[in-house]
Parts: C-alpha cells; structure tokens; sequence
C-alpha cells in the first residue's frame, strides 16, 4: 500500500491510496490514519481511492475509524473516486449514508 499526502489548503488535506486496502496493508494505514486524525481540527480530508484494486472488511474498518476519529474533531472525511470493487462494497454496505463520496 502507498499512501501520498499533500496538504490541499489551510482547511483541506488529501490522501491518496494506491494498492489493495486489506487486513495485510492496515498495518501501514491504521498509523497513517491516526496520525491525520490527531491534527485534524476543523479539516476536511479527502480520502481518494481511485487506484485502490480491492477493499475488505479490513479496509472499511480502517476507513470508518478514520470517519470517528475525524468527526470527533470536528472534521470530515470525503471519499473520492472509488471504482471497481471498492465502489461496490461502498454501495453495498451503504457507507454513503454516514461518509461522503464523491
């Protein structure tokens, strides 16, 4: 899994996955998710998930403690551009209704 930061403006952040999004890469973004979360006041981070091939229950896990740890500072998390397979867990599992996806 590779993950790219890049700080969008003084309000926005994006993240960008690369690779499967499973139990075996949680390892590397679980940190990675907390660590934003930490300084996360008022942000809004947008989560792309274009090039991410596959999402397990692992994944969405990682996704939804990401979505807790935000909203409980006040932020909000975007998930953008997930296609294939992910785009199909997503809808399947009705993440739309509490995380936005664009």
């Amino acid at each position: 899994m590779k993950i790219d930061t890049r700080q969008i403006d003084d309000t926005s952040v994006c993240l960008k996955l690369e690779g499967d999004l499973d139990a075996a890469s949680c390892e590397v973004v679980r940190p990675a998710f907390s660590d934003l979360a930490e300084g996360a006041e008022k942000t809004t981070v947008r989560l792309d998930l274009a090039n991410v091939g596959f999402l397990d229950s692992s994944g969405v896990g990682a996704i939804v403690f990401l979505w807790k740890r935000l909203k409980q500072k006040g932020s909000e998390l975007i998930l953008v551009d997930p296609t294939g397979q992910p785009a199909s867990l997503l809808e399947v599992l009705r993440i739309g209704k509490s995380i936005k996806i664009e």
